[in-house]
């Protein structure tokens, strides 16, 4: 299963020590009461009741008597707040980050966005077009769960075997036996060679490229949970019109 953002608070951990068993009671009334959404919970009604029960008395028990009771309180809420851990982990894999099923429950959702944190997959129809002299615009297809886009555009020879961009956002290379591409013709003095784009907007538009080098295109996706990996590539020769 996705890790999601929105997922249920543990703060009732630290709850003053009368306040534990009218929040067990919420999260009784919450889940049992809505048997449709709540299907299968981890521990039945009644032996969760017997948590809550033996709590407020082993409770009670401690304020009037000190800490001669305190163990056996201790013990009755590690007991009750074992079963809270329980039905909380279960109730993440019912929302599947809907807050709005969360608070059902009775639990208080985390902040964020319930957009699973997996990395994108990897970007799917990458195009290069030429625009004005010296420009080339860049584009792929779209995709659902992506936050930006990046582009990498290089001169002359495509990046060689065994170079990309890990799952970090970091470009790459590995020690290989492949020889590196014959160098293609050579670039006038001054002229873009290697062009990284942090934009994230999707259609990119690359200016000031030399006239008759052919450029190498790249993109890839990102979100919370990751970088995706680089596309196929494309390429396109800059023309003079």
């Amino acid at each position: 299963m996705a890790n999601y953002k929105i997922r249920c608070r543990l703060n009732y951990h630290i709850l003053k020590i009368d306040e534990i068993d009218l929040f067990a009671v919420i999260i009784r009334n919450g889940i049992y009461n809505n048997p449709l959404i709540f299907l299968t919970p981890p521990i039945l009604q009644a032996a969760f009741q017997l948590l809550i029960d033996d709590f407020i008395t082993k409770r009670a028990a401690y304020k009037a008597g000190g800490s001669a009771q305190k163990g056996p309180y201790n013990e009755a809420k590690i007991a009750l707040m074992a079963a809270l851990d329980s039905l909380s982990a279960y109730v993440d894999t019912v929302a599947l980050g809907n807050a709005n099923t969360i608070t059902l429950a009775g639990f208080v959702p985390t902040k964020g966005s319930s957009t699973p944190i997996n990395p994108p997959t990897q970007p799917q129809g990458a195009t290069l077009s030429r625009g004005l002299p010296g420009e080339l615009y860049a584009d792929c297809a779209a995709a659902a769960g992506v936050d930006g886009w990046g582009g990498l555009l290089i001169a002359n020879n495509p990046i060689p075997e065994g170079m990309g961009i890990n799952e970090l956002g970091q470009i790459v290379s590995f020690y290989n036996s492949t020889p590196m591409p014959i160098p293609g013709p050579i670039p006038a003095p001054g002229s873009i060679q290697f062009i990284q784009d942090l934009n994230k907007a999707r259609r990119k538009k690359f200016t000031g490229l030399q006239i008759g080098v052919t450029y190498y295109f790249y993109m890839w996706a990102m979100n919370a949970g990751g970088v995706s990996p680089l596309s196929v590539v494309v390429s396109k020769k800059v023309v003079e019109g």
